[in-house]
């Protein structure tokens, strides 16, 4: 659940509980997560990511207002801009460690979680009224993906393939599912060819190695964990 808090003119502590969407996600026995909060200020959306996964969200919230009998001029001003991570159990350790905070202004889905991105697509389908924009970073479904109508695609081998890509992402927003599918079909072998066998370790070098023979880039360094495979 979350709370919003903050004080009012007078000091006192307001808090404010938030209704969310249902969501089955669970923490892992672990006892470790990753956490991420994406969220819209002027669309009042806070999104919980858990490890990846989808988790909940939260939409048009109304501001917790000053209501205090002495306030001032800036009493319609939202109170809070800030957070905190409160452990409910209370006799429940609680660590947190590697905090980073970034912009954001859609949602990029490359953990393979379809259901997730499809259920966004579902809540919104129109692309001028999204509250950001939702792109696909998985390029195993560039073409399902643009067909359902996100925003666009981001990728990292697709750098070597950068023609073939413009070609499928116009088709897939133009909804031409065959040329869409067919597209797809040459993308993905042309991805597959490159990258593989070795995936988890070769596929830096071998994308870097590619670029360097289109003379894209002067040389295909890459650094740990990467390896150089320069038996190719």
């Amino acid at each position: 659940s979350m709370t919003r808090c903050g004080y009012d003119t007078t000091g006192t502590p307001i808090a404010q509980r938030m209704a969310h969407t249902q969501s089955n996600v669970q923490l892992p026995d672990s006892g470790e997560a990753t956490i991420e909060i994406r969220s819209d200020r002027n669309k009042g959306l806070l999104m919980l990511f858990i490890n990846g996964q989808y988790a909940a969200q939260w939409e048009e919230l109304d501001p917790l207002l000053h209501n205090g009998e002495k306030a001032d001029d800036n009493a319609n001003m939202p109170l809070g801009n800030g957070f905190a991570i409160q452990a409910t159990n209370g006799n429940t350790p609680l660590r947190l460690s590697d905090m980073v905070i970034i912009e954001w202004n859609g949602i990029k889905d490359s953990a393979c979680q379809f259901g997730a991105f499809s259920e966004l697509l579902r809540r919104y389908p129109d692309r001028a009224s999204r509250p950001g924009t939702i792109m696909q970073g998985d390029e195993s479904v560039y073409d399902a993906s643009l067909l359902m109508g996100c925003d666009g695609v981001v990728t990292g081998g697709g750098v070597v393939f950068v023609r073939l890509l413009k070609r499928l992402c116009d088709a897939g927003m133009n909804r031409e599912i065959d040329m869409a599918m067919r597209l797809q079909a040459e993308f993905w072998k042309g991805m597959t060819d490159m990258l593989m066998p070795n995936l988890p370790r070769d596929w830096m070098f071998n994308i870097k190695e590619r670029l360097t023979r289109m003379g894209v880039i002067e040389a295909p360094w890459s650094s740990a964990p990467f390896m150089h495979n320069w038996d190719k």
